[in-house]
């Protein structure tokens, strides 16, 4: 099983590279008109975004000064939250359906691809409305609050193995659906040259809760004996996450301070 998805890795990088590239202008499989309206329209966000930070940009901003921003921090606990969540959902969803279904090894391996592939949904639709209504703030925390309690649902049906499934799978819907809406958000809160080590920052503390969420549901279950003290855990992460999300700057609801 390894062997086959490292192959398929090494496959997928073979078939991205000829088609990836460093900017618009570059890429082969668009239109002149598409280059120039994305090259355009990332030129006029960059300029947006030094003249807001233009007050207090230049020998102001470093990255001592970056790790000393709050909003660097809230955003990582966001991520520690939310990745809390989403690896302990994914993690433990085979046991949990082995469980649930009472199905052979095979069959759970079929059943638990079913969210993954639900979430590809959650997460288009999700980024399409941040980006009709820019306001990234409510709906990483919508998403938030959304995974939470239909984590919560699935727990509480449990004694009615399918339709416990099928709360399972709508609780895939939300399983990425913050990551769009939440990744825009950077680039407002911080200078151009400071944005990526922000994002690069972010990301790396906040994917602890890699560690956390799997561990809390293994020593909730080992303690209890129960699965749904554990999924309790994971909910109560997912919603703190929501509520930190709602003590971002208003800059990130789509309107100025």
């Amino acid at each position: 099983m390894f062997v086959v998805e490292g192959g398929l890795s090494i496959l997928l990088v073979l078939l991205w590279l000829p088609m990836i590239s460093d900017r618009p202008g570059q890429a082969k499989w668009i239109s002149l008109e598409e280059k120039n309206y994305l090259e355009e329209t990332l030129e006029a966000e960059r300029l947006a975004s030094e003249r807001r930070f233009q007050p207090q940009a230049g020998a102001d901003w470093s990255y001592k000064r970056l790790l000393r921003d709050k909003n660097l921090w809230l955003m990582t606990f966001i991520v520690i939250c939310y990745t809390t969540g989403q690896y302990g959902y994914s993690i433990w969803l085979p046991t949990l359906l082995s469980g649930l279904t009472r199905m052979s090894l095979g069959k759970v391996g079929w059943l638990s691809s079913l969210p993954f592939l639900v979430a590809l949904g959650g997460l288009y639709v999700f980024g399409a409305l941040s980006d009709k209504r820019r306001n990234r703030r409510l709906w990483t925390s919508v998403s938030l609050a959304s995974f939470s309690f239909s984590l919560l649902l699935a727990t509480w049906f449990t004694r009615w193995a399918w339709f416990a499934f099928a709360l399972l799978v709508f609780t895939g819907f939300f399983l990425k659906a913050m990551q769009s809406p939440f990744w825009a958000m950077p680039a407002l809160l911080f200078p151009p040259g400071f944005s990526g080590g922000a994002r690069g920052f972010i990301n790396a503390v906040g994917n602890l809760g890699g560690f956390v969420g799997p561990l809390l549901v293994g020593w909730s279950v080992t303690l209890t004996g129960k699965m749904q003290y554990g999924s309790y855990c994971l909910v109560l992460a997912l919603l703190a996450g929501a509520g930190i999300t709602l003590l971002l700057p208003t800059l990130t609801t789509g309107r100025e301070n």
